[in-house]
């Protein structure tokens, strides 16, 4: 069950029997339960989960006791539901200081409530409905209130925008965005934060930095989320030591009482001394953090994106043992609110695939990510970008399955069609998919598909500063020019490739090459030098 109903949970409980003892014991008889049968109806109706006519609730309060009572049947789309949940009641509490707005708000719920019948497989004959279809619906719905003011409806559309882009959905975010602005009314805090993280979503980083700091320049108590907000930025754009410095300034200006903010501030901290490579170090700044969020009784959520990050940071420093640990624990509490079957759980899941791969339990890992796969394809689609990188991250796996590489490569071609309408042209995760494949391609023999995929690969990277910033480039570079030497082996082609392994032997040095990297261009020298190719001191890895 997700938090933003569990928080309700214990209130609507106490509240139903309260609202029932109260009517039993009103003065008026007419005020109290008429017969015993009308009590023991709301009695059942509160052991069910079913709205008590004691309460007499507003729309919200029947939504809380839908989606609390249908749960399971929803998990699949608990995403969409939870963040549209909690903008609905956000709009209730605004609205709820006047009656007239509060009326108007209660419309907003039906638009909320309709949405959410939509996904219940009784009214749907068993099919599934995703994450998008909710929140098609709940747009399709809003549209025909006319009840629903131009204010509250631009909130309502900036939350649904919100929920899109969480889902990766980052250019029908805009367009909805777009949609949210209402002639005389500035758009609010909410409305350019979601159109910011949008705009990094797509890699517009310039635009979300403008955006960002208009936001700061006419709002100062929204001045530190602006600063998180911009470290993200900065490690977008690859600037780690823009983001530690930006990080560390507002850590100095922040109350040390304002512990969610302080969290954010750590937690990103950590993400930037992984960026150095210091995987160790960001590791232990991930565990002192989890530590504390649990202390405090934080949020699951934001607990479990930590013990998250904190196995990515044992699985690149190979203690795979804790990784598995961190990961098993943020998967308990991804379970607890989203459930198992849902594509947060899945995502978890093809992670720990890649643990269980470092740990020798092939089979373990290519079940476990072939399931997720085949989850998030039938909930988002083939060309979702989350589709797209499962796909990536099934690819990579099925590099060691004991069938050989045909089911591999049948993954890394359809990762690369699929990312070519996910992403945007150059966008950074493209090089990554086009570069990945490019080096199974070359060690399964094929040459012709290697030199196609590099070529393709420097483009993306010619067009995209972001990439020529990854150690990767060089990388890119390094394979390049062994694939053509490959092809046609010569002493100018032998040339450019010792020319750039003293490159990237260089960059070692520096502490600048990271070990997923190293391994990649490590494997090539040793297979070029198995057919000939002899490197110097100053060129060896």
């Amino acid at each position: 069950m997700p938090a933003s109903i569990l928080k309700y949970q214990a209130e609507l409980r106490n509240d139903d029997l309260n609202a029932i003892l109260q009517r039993c014991l009103r003065k008026e008889p007419g005020e109290r339960y008429a017969t015993m049968d009308a009590l023991g109806a709301d009695l059942r109706a509160f052991r069910d989960g079913f709205p008590v006519l004691a309460r007499r609730g507003s729309t919200a309060y029947r939504i809380r006791k839908y989606v609390r009572r249908n749960w399971k049947p929803l998990a699949g789309s608990a995403l969409a539901l939870c963040l549209l949940f909690a903008g609905l009641m956000t709009l209730t509490r605004l609205d709820s200081a006047r009656r007239s707005e509060s009326q108007r708000a209660d419309a907003v719920g039906g638009v909320l409530l309709e949405a959410i019948r939509s996904a219940d497989p009784s009214n749907t004959l068993g099919v599934r409905v995703t994450a998008a279809d909710i929140l098609a619906n709940a747009e399709r719905l809003l549209s025909a209130q006319s009840s629903v003011p131009a204010s509250t409806r631009s909130g309502f559309l900036v939350s649904i925008a919100s929920t899109y882009a969480q889902l990766g959905e980052a250019r029908r975010a805009l367009s909805i965005l777009d949609r949210a602005i209402v002639p005389g009314i500035e758009p609010t805090a909410e409305h350019q934060f979601a159109k910011a993280r949008a705009k990094r979503s797509l890699e517009a980083l310039d635009e979300a930095r403008e955006i960002l700091n208009k936001i700061a320049a006419t709002d100062s108590t929204t001045a530190a989320n602006v600063a998180i907000e911009l470290a993200q930025v900065d490690y977008s754009a690859g600037k780690y030591q823009q983001m530690s410095s930006r990080l560390k300034k507002l850590s100095n200006n922040i109350h040390q009482h304002d512990t969610k903010l302080q969290h954010d501030i750590r937690y990103w901290q950590a993400v930037a001394t992984s960026a150095s490579h210091d995987f160790a170090a960001a590791a232990q700044l991930l565990n002192s953090l989890a530590t504390d969020q649990k202390h405090r009784g934080e949020d699951p959520l934001r607990l479990a994106r930590t013990l998250q990050r904190l196995s990515t940071e044992y699985i690149r420093a190979d203690d795979h043992a804790k990784a598995r640990s961190a990961l098993t624990e943020a998967m308990r509490l991804i379970s607890q609110v989203f459930g198992k079957d849902s594509f947060q759980y899945r995502t978890l899941e093809s992670n720990l695939a890649f643990v269980l791969i470092a740990q020798g339990d092939i089979p373990g890992a290519l079940r476990r990510v072939d399931s997720a796969l085949g989850a998030m394809e039938e909930w988002l689609g083939t060309n979702h970008r989350r589709t797209a990188m499962m796909t990536f991250d099934a690819a990579m796996l099925h590099e060691e399955s004991p069938d050989g590489p045909a089911r591999a490569l049948t993954l890394y071609g359809q990762a690369i069609d699929r990312s070519a309408v996910a992403f945007d042209t150059n966008h950074p995760n493209r090089f990554l998919f086009h570069i990945t494949y490019a080096f199974f391609a070359l060690e399964s023999g094929d040459i012709e598909t290697t030199l196609k995929l590099c070529e393709a690969a420097d483009a993306i990277a010619r067009n995209t500063e972001t990439v020529r910033e990854w150690d990767l480039f060089p990388a890119l570079q390094a394979l390049h020019s062994a694939a053509r030497w490959r092809g046609a082996a010569s002493p100018e082609a032998e040339r450019d490739v010792r020319r750039r392994f003293a490159t990237l032997a260089s960059l070692l040095a520096e502490n600048k090459l990271g070990p997923q990297t190293l391994d990649k261009v490590r494997a090539l020298q040793t297979d070029l030098e198995k057919l000939g190719m002899r490197f110097v001191a100053a060129e060896k890895l």
